[in-house]
């Protein structure tokens, strides 16, 4: 059985994820050109981070096992538990901005599955 862990990273490997995660890293990339410092709240794997390069991100969460994995993901990146007194940021970055467009995308995935699906 795979933890949720495995199976967010197998999500974000597979062609569906990479097209999402690059679609969404192109959005963020263009509103935040020109920010310094940016916090991630829920960065997870790391996922958006390896594919921004330029930008000097930190990503906190509150799940250790996500957190080892995006400091494997983008070694050359900040990945900690929440104890953000010490970071000075110009802007945080929260997904929530994508929250309907991700519910709306969970509709439709919800459509397409079976009851012998797995995600």
């Amino acid at each position: 059985m795979q933890t949720i862990v495995e199976k967010f990273v197998r999500f974000c490997e597979s062609d569906f994820g990479q097209n999402i995660l690059e679609k969404e890293a192109e959005y963020i990339y263009r509103e935040l050109k020109g920010c310094q410092k940016i916090l991630d709240v829920g960065c997870g794997i790391g996922a958006f981070e390896e594919r921004m390069p330029d930008f000097d991100i930190a990503g906190v969460d509150n799940d250790e096992e996500m957190l080892n994995v995006a400091r494997k993901r983008a070694p050359m990146l900040v990945f900690t538990e929440p104890a953000l007194h010490n970071f000075p940021f110009q802007i945080v970055l929260m997904m929530l901005h994508f929250l309907l467009q991700v519910l709306n995308l969970w509709k439709i995935i919800g459509l397409q599955l079976t009851k012998q699906s797995e995600f």
